[in-house]
């Protein structure tokens, strides 16, 4: 029987599928030992019975295996000791495969343990103590390996009813380096103080926490401080939905659910709505002036973060500061005094990069779901997954296949209109095809992409519509076979019969 385990020196003698879908797997190792336990060489080996061991192994086929080996027993004539067979593939601390360990190990940092268990065939208690060994592992490892990177951003999220400090690499993606049981001020500056690098800092990206900017200018006092501008415009979103909200509660029923149902119009920006949006929202800035001056003051403090510098952003806050109605004062006094204690830090955004908290954001996301989604995570096991629970790279088809099945269909080429003489097109990347020469390929009209001609007829296809003659230069083009299928019922869905066959509908040539 082939070796199914894919192990040297394994023997497979029997493998089925049990009542409750997993592998159960008889096999024996080949190999015997030479030498005693105890007394090595000089030992002479005799076989003293077997016993039958069972070995969970890693999940197959999405199903749980279990591997019966019987495992032999050796009595030494020299030393008198006894000991099992040797089997090196399995883990010297639990009966499973190393790899089935390993399978556990990385797959605890990403799913709930209940659903590694579940997966393997191995109980809750066990995958958490076998997860536990290896975060302790890679903490130490981590904490000895850790330096300040050069933009930091740090957030808080809430885990376990406690608001928790997360400090995240910008240029890592936001990844997360360090979650901190709280976001004290002692805390985030012990942290920090004891930060490998931390002198060669440059910027720290935060929100409107106080205790924040007390440590970092403490421990860090090199590093630029931005806040998070979408911290500082959502007051402004605020202060126009308490406007739209004290206009909605002096209107009559009918006409109030209409404005219930375009609130959200009224803190999207201008430019990104929709057609039916922007008309819904005109006919309620038209109609009503006080929502219009509070949404174009929330619109024009919005333009502010749309400058290219520092001087022009300044002048733009300035300019909005002095412009805004009395009587709309009271209701953006937020934004007017985050922007008053914050100017520095707010202004720092133009000059450092434009950092901003969102990828941060959407990390914490990341990690209250992965708290969520399991159950009774103490503050060590979230850390771990938010830390160590990282998915591997994945290797793409189009990295493994050869270079000639890599097909160019629908490679991006520029456009070089009237260039003379022939063109190489050659892609990025460590995988990427070798230069080929685009005289013997197509190039797509429509999507501009390169494709190899079918080999039989040695040209592009070109389509015509039946409302059409087949013979002239109209409605004729050179297209991918991705673009032809697809703009043949777009183009011409109207003067196609969906009743007749795809050879009446089309004449291709």
């Amino acid at each position: 029987m082939p070796n199914l385990l894919y192990l040297p020196n394994w023997t497979v003698t029997s493998a089925i599928i049990d009542r409750h879908g997993a592998y159960q797997v008889h096999a024996g190792y080949d190999l015997q030992p030479n030498d005693c336990e105890h007394c090595g060489p000089r030992g002479r080996l005799n076989r003293r019975g077997a016993k039958m061991m069972t070995i969970v192994d890693a999940p197959v086929h999405g199903r749980s295996t279990f591997i019966h080996v019987k495992r032999i027993r050796y009595l030494c004539r020299n030393c008198g000791g006894s000991f099992m067979q040797p089997l090196p593939d399995v883990h010297p601390k639990h009966r499973m495969l190393a790899r089935c360990v390993k399978y556990i190990q990385d797959q605890s940092l990403l799913k709930p343990f209940a659903h590694v268990s579940e997966d393997t065939g191995v109980l809750e208690a066990v995958v958490r103590k076998i997860s536990k060994a290896h975060t302790d592992r890679l903490s130490v490892r981590h904490a000895r390996n850790l330096r300040a990177p050069r933009v930091i951003g740090i957030d808080e999220l809430t885990l376990g009813k406690e608001l928790r400090a997360i400090f995240v690499d910008m240029h890592d993606n936001a990844w997360p380096f360090e979650i901190l049981p709280d976001r004290l001020k002692d805390t985030v500056f012990h942290f920090l103080d004891n930060l490998k690098g931390r002198h060669e800092v440059e910027a720290v990206v935060i929100d409107m926490w106080l205790p924040y900017k007390l440590a970092i200018e403490e421990a860090m006092p090199q590093a630029a401080i931005i806040i998070d501008h979408f911290h500082v415009v959502n007051h402004a979103n605020v202060a126009m939905d308490e406007v739209r909200r004290k206009f909605q509660r002096t209107i009559s029923d009918e006409p109030r659910d209409d404005l219930m149902a375009a609130k959200d119009h009224f803190t999207k920006r201008q430019s990104k709505l929709l057609g039916q949006e922007r008309s819904d929202l005109e006919r309620w800035l038209r109609d009503e002036p006080k929502l219009q001056d509070a949404h174009y003051a929330k619109e024009a403090f919005f333009a502010i973060w749309d400058h290219d510098t520092r001087a022009g952003a300044k002048a733009a806050l300035n300019h909005w500061r002095a412009f805004l109605p009395d009587y709309l004062r009271e209701v953006f006094q937020p934004v007017l005094t985050a922007t008053e204690n914050w100017e520095t830090e707010i202004l720092n955004f133009f000059d450092h990069g434009r950092h901003t908290n969102g990828p941060t954001e959407s990390r914490n996301g990341d990690i209250k779901r992965i708290y969520n989604y399991g159950s009774g995570y103490s503050f060590r096991e979230i850390r771990a997954k938010a830390l160590f629970g990282r998915r591997p790279e994945r290797v793409m088809l189009k990295d493994v296949l050869p270079d000639r099945e890599q097909s160019p269909t629908r490679a991006p080429v520029p456009k070089q209109p009237g260039a003379a003489g022939r063109r190489k097109v050659t892609t990025k990347g460590a995988t990427a095809l070798a230069a080929f020469d685009l005289g013997s390929y197509m190039v797509c009209e429509c999507c501009n992409g390169v494709w190899d001609p079918l080999p039989s007829s040695g040209k592009a296809s070109h389509i015509h519509a039946l409302s059409k003659p087949v013979t002239g230069p109209w409605d004729v083009l050179t297209l991918c076979r991705d673009c032809h299928n697809y703009e043949v019922y777009e183009w011409f869905a109207d003067a196609v019969d969906d009743s007749a066959s795809d050879d009446q509908q089309l004449q291709l040539i």
